[in-house]
């Protein structure tokens, strides 16, 4: 099994290669960051999407699955968690979302390929099983508020035993 920091940190270094996805983050490649959960002081994701700003993209390993196809193959469960900016009059709803669009729309750098379509690592296929995107909300404090952000399920199978 490949080390789960490099699939997170080979996705958060792809989402950097994307111009247009970086412009969404006023041209701040690192709002495109990896949650790391330092133990046991900072292990806290529902701390660190309160804690993303505006226009930010936080990549969280959440676990694996093992498998049998022939071989042993791994499928590694990512989350990409995204706090859209703050809305202004003039926006469309394509202006709007065109960050959550970019996601799996956008291409690398000298890539033809769009994200959905592309091995951002050797070790591992391109998003065969296609990412899903969910609105959440996280609750700040007693009296109800709370702040939404998106979060995308990613499924990322490895190519073969490693």
């Amino acid at each position: 099994m490949t080390n789960p920091g490099i699939l997170v940190d080979a996705l958060v270094q792809s989402y950097r290669l994307i111009h247009d996805l970086v412009q969404e983050m006023d041209g701040d490649s690192s709002r495109i960051f990896p949650y790391l959960g330092h133990y046991p002081g900072q292990s806290n994701l529902a701390r660190a999407i309160f804690d993303m700003p505006p226009q930010s993209l936080m990549v969280a390993y959440q676990g694996f699955q093992g498998g049998q196809t022939g071989g042993t193959v791994w499928a590694h469960r990512i989350s990409v968690f995204c706090r859209l900016r703050a809305s202004v009059e003039q926006d469309t709803g394509t202006s709007y979302f065109q960050m959550l669009h970019l996601l799996v729309s956008g291409k690398p750098a000298n890539q033809e390929l769009r994200m959905v379509d592309y091995e951002f690592h050797p070790n591992f296929d391109s998003m065969v099983d296609l990412p899903s995107l969910a609105r959440q909300s996280l609750i700040v404090d007693q009296s109800g508020n709370a702040i939404d952000y998106y979060e995308m399920s990613v499924i990322c199978r490895e190519k073969g035993e490693y």
